[in-house]
């Protein structure tokens, strides 16, 4: 298995990928940093080496290669942390915003409610104004009914009389 990574690697190093993309591409596939740091090595020896000669397996070199890995996994780590940085930037501007604008929304229902209310104590006013006018009409109908219950017998009889003395005059 440790072969087919070094030899991926060569190949990948030949199609002019860097070893922190190489490292980011085997760590995303589940090998873990010994093995890539294992095959990176392996394969700068074989790279190293003319490709008639076997493969004889080498110790690990701690010293360069370790120093160069932990500059790839800090690299890598600060990458993460500065996109996580500005994704948790940006979140927090739209929080913000939305925040402004739920505000102003709850500003904008307060005034649409006093404006309700407004309209409804204006519609009740005018309600109770116009029943106002409805009894002091009744209350006027009722007072000429009254009085024309009262005038009209005296105003019939007055035109009855006046008609017969008219009558007789024109005879």
């Amino acid at each position: 298995m440790v072969n087919e990574l070094v030899e991926a690697i060569v190949q990948m190093r030949k199609d002019g990928y860097s070893d922190s993309e190489i490292i980011q591409a085997f760590s995303s596939q589940g090998y873990s940093p010994k093995e890539i740091e294992k095959a990176l090595e392996e394969a700068n020896q074989v790279s190293a080496e003319p490709a008639y000669y076997p493969q004889a397996p080498t110790p690990p070199q701690p010293s360069a290669g370790e120093t160069d890995w932990e500059e790839v996994i800090e690299s890598i780590v600060e990458d993460k942390i500065r996109a996580v940085t500005r994704e948790f930037s940006e979140l927090q501007s739209w929080k913000e915003r939305a925040h402004v604008k739920l505000e102003k929304l709850e500003q904008s229902v307060d005034d649409l409610k006093k404006n309700v209310l407004g309209l409804q104590k204006a519609m009740l006013g005018k309600v109770e104004e116009y029943e106002r006018g409805l009894l002091d009409v009744g209350t006027e109908l009722k007072a000429m009914q009254k009085v024309f219950k009262e005038a009209l017998p005296e105003l019939t009889k007055n035109i009855s009389e006046l008609s017969r003395i008219t009558k007789g005059k024109k005879k």
